[in-house]
């Protein structure tokens, strides 16, 4: 693990910005089942303690990633939670990827991730990702698709604090009290396809609207911010 997130960060370093030692598909392999393991174990809705930095949209941004790293100290000196996107749109989702779920495995209890509505094989298919992953300088189709199903395993929101609600998208009209959804299983499929609880969530956006209205791109809703004042 340890010589996971040294290359890593060592190829930002390197001048072709690429793995100088590159990690084996098989190591690769391993740590997306390690990670696939543990976070199996966690709750669709984790409980936190209020002592933690909280992290939005990477995308991709390997660099942005390590900066906010640098800054903010690495794990286990600092408790991390990220609330989803990790990939797409920019160059660098594996590498992102690779130290999230590399220190992830070191330090389960110091990082924790949330699913966003990128952590999908649909959207990673038109979004930029599985080209990435597949193409010949670096890895293939099974662990593309071995990440897909880890993806299945993320949870979808935390409590921090017991009083600050975190979700990559927003709330839902489905949603009157979040601790129903520990009576819930993990969604196991796309979630831009149907309308539910779990969509609404990686997919609506505050807005100035009253109420719930339609979201223009399709899935979840705009809400305001009467309806999220009630659900707080």
């Amino acid at each position: 693990l340890d010589e996971i997130v040294f290359q890593v960060i060592l190829s930002r370093m390197h001048s072709k910005k690429q793995f100088k030692s590159p990690i084996s598909l098989r190591t690769m392999q391993r740590l997306v089942a390690q990670v696939t393991s543990i976070l199996e174990k966690e709750p669709i809705m984790l409980k936190l303690d209020a002592n933690i930095t909280i992290v939005g949209d990477i995308h991709g941004n390997i660099d942005d990633l390590l900066r906010i790293f640098e800054k903010c100290r690495y794990p286990p000196a600092m408790k991390y939670l990220f609330l989803g996107d990790y990939v797409d749109r920019g160059q660098c989702g594996t590498e992102v990827l690779t130290l999230l779920f590399a220190l992830k495995v070191k330090y389960p209890n110091n990082i924790f991730l949330l699913r966003g509505n990128h952590e999908t094989m649909g959207l990673t298919h038109v979004y930029g990702f599985e080209r990435e992953i597949t193409s010949p300088e670096k890895y293939n189709m099974d662990l593309y698709y071995r990440i897909c199903e880890a993806f299945e395993e993320l949870p979808i929101c935390a409590l921090v604090g017991k009083k600050i609600f975190c979700v990559h998208g927003g709330i839902s009209p489905l949603l009157k009290d979040p601790h129903e959804l520990l009576k819930l299983s993990k969604p196991q499929e796309e979630l831009s396809l149907k309308n539910d609880i779990f969509t609404d969530m990686v997919w609506s956006d505050p807005a100035c609207v009253e109420g719930f209205t339609p979201n223009g791109r399709g899935c979840g809703y705009l809400f305001g911010p009467d309806v999220l004042s009630q659900f707080l």
